[in-house]
């Protein structure tokens, strides 16, 4: 519970203290739909909305929260909301919903969203919780668009293609557009291509050192103390 409380107090920012960059908490979207820019700016909005609605309502109401049971109720916020989220998709945008699949609903997964729930529901201030919470949410957007972004411009040479898919009401069939893309790179639309891609971006920020993972080091709890040991063992074996 210590590590819990010192990742959900960190300071939020879009870069430097990314959760999915630094953390690598929340990937599963980065390498699953990060193969289309549309799709990533699709799923990074959701997570800033989701986000933000679920923190604005548990804000009101955290003085009913028992402490034992935050995480409970910030998971079961993300989810209600999350499927909400799902339901304007199917109506408003089921083409990208049927592009996004089943990772949309591993939003109220994301390990950085709920542990922020904790830290909202322990905050008195609105405006600290509720900028914290925004700031969060735009790191994962940038993170998911600007990995999008080079896998995209790697597997096809074009960046957002397709973005008709985030008009409303969009033709039926436009899902296919971005299965019937040229590919320059093919190995690039799989999952492995994208661990590959992630931990090369991974080394190149850690090379440059436009990251900071160093909160993360900081230990509160003291070291575990070893038990003294006495004669008493060796008197049992020996009877």
């Amino acid at each position: 519970m210590n590590d819990v409380r010192l990742y959900a107090d960190m300071e939020s920012s879009l870069w430097r203290n990314n959760p999915m960059l630094v953390h690598l908490l929340g990937i599963t979207p980065l390498l699953a739909i990060s193969d289309s820019a549309t799709k990533a700016l699709a799923m990074g909005t959701g997570m800033l909305l989701v986000g933000l609605v679920s923190a604005f309502s548990l804000w009101l109401v955290r003085e009913y929260i028992s402490p034992n049971w935050r995480l409970l109720v910030g998971a079961a916020t993300l989810s209600a909301y999350c499927s909400l989220f799902t339901l304007l998709l199917q109506l408003y945008f089921y083409p990208l919903y049927r592009e996004l699949g089943m990772y949309v609903f591993l939003i109220p997964c994301n390990f950085a969203l709920l542990l922020k729930m904790d830290k909202v529901m322990r905050t008195t201030e609105w405006t600290k919780a509720g900028l914290d919470m925004l700031v969060l949410g735009f790191s994962l957007l940038l993170a998911l668009v600007s990995f999008a972004l080079v896998r995209e411009l790697l597997l096809s040479g074009s960046v957002f293609y397709g973005w008709q898919l985030l008009i409303p009401n969009a033709v039926e069939g436009g899902e296919w557009m971005l299965e019937n893309r040229e590919n320059l790179f093919t190995f690039n639309r799989l999952q492995p291509a994208g661990f590959l891609l992630l931990g090369l971006c991974l080394a190149l920020l850690r090379l440059t050192k436009s990251q900071d993972s160093s909160p993360m080091k900081q230990r509160t709890q003291n070291p575990f103390e070893r038990a003294r040991v006495t004669g008493r063992l060796k008197n049992i074996k020996e009877n």
